[in-house]
């Protein structure tokens, strides 16, 4: 069920401490959250990721929480910032193209 999007997306910026990857929880959900925007039109998308919380606060909150992390030692595995940073880069564009014609 869709339902479960919004949960998903606030262990977006989750850090275990206790295991040997503290974002590898924070990365699949991202991971996930990714997959479901490039497949579907991005206003249907919000709104499923945001569910009930319709200014979208939870989404932006998970999604400062994981850019504020700090990159791990290890650069043989990408950075949640990093993944976070390309996904707004590439949709920053969506809403502007639109809006000028």
């Amino acid at each position: 069920s869709f339902n479960i999007l919004p949960i998903i997306v606030e262990h977006i910026g989750y850090s275990a401490y206790s295991l040997s990857n503290p974002q590898g929880i924070a990365l699949n959900a991202f991971c996930l959250t990714s997959y479901i925007s490039q497949t579907m039109p991005q206003e249907d998308c919000l709104r499923l990721l945001c569910g009930t919380d319709v200014c979208g606060i939870r989404l932006s909150r998970s999604f400062s929480r994981g850019l504020s992390e700090p990159p791990r030692e290890d650069s043989s595995t990408c950075h949640l910032r990093d993944v976070i940073l390309d996904m707004i880069l590439n949709n920053i564009g969506l809403h502007t193209e639109s809006s000028l014609n």
